[in-house]
């Protein structure tokens, strides 16, 4: 199955919220991944309210990483979030964050080899420690941004990058809008940035607040632009591959 990557180039566009929206609307087995190197695993303590405290987490590989052991170690530490959605949570602070470069390169092929789709928060492309490896591993790398000038500048110069080699040509590299397309819609962003448009996102924070706190659904959240939003990316990222 596939392995995507969800990143950003500029702080906070919504990836974390994005990639939890995904995973419970996918419609087929998934994985979600963690691997935002800011610590304080913020899918525990946001949609799941902090409500596993004694859950695994990414750091618990860090051993079976010394001995060649992930693959077998991996299902251990993933904590179930339905019957077809696993999560691998990722760091609760930025201390165990910073052991975790060292780990990337074998997770990523462990996680290539997995049954069902991969969906992996990888945070700010080119953090410390950030999971440089899946990116590139990765079928598809998603950039994130919002519609302004500060998100734009900050994307430019990784799409750049992007291009000339970080993500293999093999591998797709698609922009995801999130939130409004003002001042600028997301065919222009991809001109500019040179990198294929991907999607929007019709960003509505009460809706949005689901996944990214735990929150409770608003009355028109079933029928909401931003949910019809999140269900149409997952059936056009999901569909290549589960139709093969």
């Amino acid at each position: 199955m596939a392995l995507i990557a969800f990143t950003s180039a500029s702080g906070s566009p919504g990836v974390s919220t994005t990639v939890m929206a995904l995973a419970y609307n996918w419609g087929a087995p998934a994985l979600v991944v963690e691997a935002d190197p800011t610590g304080g695993s913020g899918m525990l303590v946001g949609p799941l309210r902090a409500q596993r405290p004694g859950a695994g987490c990414i750091v618990d590989l860090l051993a079976a990483q010394e001995s060649g052991q992930i693959g077998s170690k991996l299902d251990s530490v993933l904590m179930p979030l339905s019957e077809q959605l696993s999560l691998l949570p990722g760091p609760r602070s930025h201390e165990q964050a910073s052991g975790l470069a060292r780990l990337w390169p074998s997770l990523a092929g462990v996680l290539r080899e997995r049954s069902e789709d991969v969906l992996v928060d990888c945070g700010r492309l080119g953090m410390g420690s950030w999971p440089r490896a899946i990116v590139e591993s990765a079928d598809l790398v998603v950039l994130a941004l919002r519609s302004s000038l500060r998100q734009a500048a900050a994307a430019s110069s990784w799409a750049r990058e992007l291009a000339a080699g970080e993500v293999p040509q093999e591998h797709e590299c698609g922009l995801l809008l999130i939130g409004k397309p003002r001042p600028y819609p997301l065919a222009e962003l991809a001109k500019h940035l040179g990198i294929k448009a991907l999607a929007e996102i019709a960003w509505d924070s009460s809706s949005a607040h689901v996944y990214s706190d735990g929150g409770a659904a608003p009355r028109s959240f079933a029928v909401s632009a931003y949910l019809r939003s999140i269900t149409a990316l997952a059936a056009k990222l999901r569909s290549p591959h589960d139709s093969q």
